[in-house]
């Protein structure tokens, strides 16, 4: 399975010190203990060379000397899987009018295995084709988002009419896969948008002469029966204007209602005060007042 390195590699060898007392100057690095990463080996100036095949973490003790003197180091090296990108989706149809102007088809989300990794898009046989990325590169770890967008955009202002086919790869440095994305567009002619105004001609047709069969007329009677009795209003006498020439002017006098009113009861007699006999005594003589 292939493998990158964690950290950036540009197989350049580390620096080797050597001493100034040793007259054979030939420094030199060799593996003397532990495990390198298959694909990988170190050269006599300490470089890595090849490519990584299985992920992991290694550790190899080198040995450095030049000739006089010596020394061991223990060097580490972190080979992550290879990353495998992921888009959400793999066909995309869209259908314009001819002469249209550019314009922004859709968003497509890009994750992959590896957060952090940058990520490359390129049109393959479309020329009408470009692209907008939200960061070029996934998400790292602790980040809000875990996948990027790209933005798809679509100038076929210059593309004739009929169907049109374009392809999409996404891909990543010493990805494990570089995933395509397949764009299908058609193109209308200009004028098929329009209501069809061609001028058909006009056709008349003979006059054609129909018989109608009429039956025999056939009258119809009303029955038989006496009409109703006209309907009979009272007749209003004529106004008499100014004073009667002579006879008397009739009037109708309409009759006064008879009230009759209930009987008053009669009312209570009062009763006449006691009379008291006349006392035996004669009435008491008043009284002088006495002079001063």
């Amino acid at each position: 399975m292939p493998a990158f390195l964690h950290q950036p590699f540009h197989g350049e060898p580390e620096p080797i010190r050597v001493s100034g007392r040793c007259a054979l100057v030939a420094p030199y690095v060799r593996p003397v203990g532990g495990d390198l990463p298959p694909g990988l080996t170190i050269d006599a100036r300490g470089a890595w060379q090849g490519t990584p095949t299985e992920p992991g973490q290694f550790s190899v003790l080198v040995e450095i000397g030049d000739g006089c003197s010596r020394r061991r180091e223990v060097r580490s090296i972190e080979v992550l899987p290879a990353p495998v990108l992921t888009v959400e989706a793999d066909r995309l149809s869209y259908e314009i009018i001819q002469g249209a102007p550019a314009f922004y088809a859709s968003l497509v989300r890009v994750s992959s295995s590896a957060p952090g990794v940058a990520y490359r898009v390129e049109a393959i046989d479309a020329p009408w084709l470009a692209f907008d990325q939200r960061e070029g590169a996934i998400p790292s770890d602790g980040r809000a988002f875990e996948a990027d967008t790209v933005r798809v955009r679509i100038d076929a202002s210059k593309l004739p009419s009929g169907d049109h086919n374009g392809r999409v790869r996404f891909s990543t440095w010493r990805g494990a896969n570089a995933p395509e994305l397949t764009l299908a567009l058609r193109v209308a002619p200009a004028i098929s948008a329009l209501p069809d105004a061609t001028p058909k001609p006009m056709t008349i047709a003979a006059p054609a002469i129909a018989f109608v069969e009429i039956a025999a007329p056939v009258q119809i009677s009303p029955p038989d029966a006496a009409p109703p009795a006209a309907p009979k209003f009272p007749k209003a006498l004529p106004k008499r204007v100014g004073k009667p020439s002579g006879g008397a002017i009739r009037s109708r006098v309409l009759p006064i209602p008879k009230v009759v009113l209930p009987p008053a009861k009669p009312a209570a007699k009062e009763s006449p005060p006691e009379r008291t006999k006349p006392s035996a005594m004669p009435p008491a003589a008043p009284e002088k007042k006495a002079a001063h």
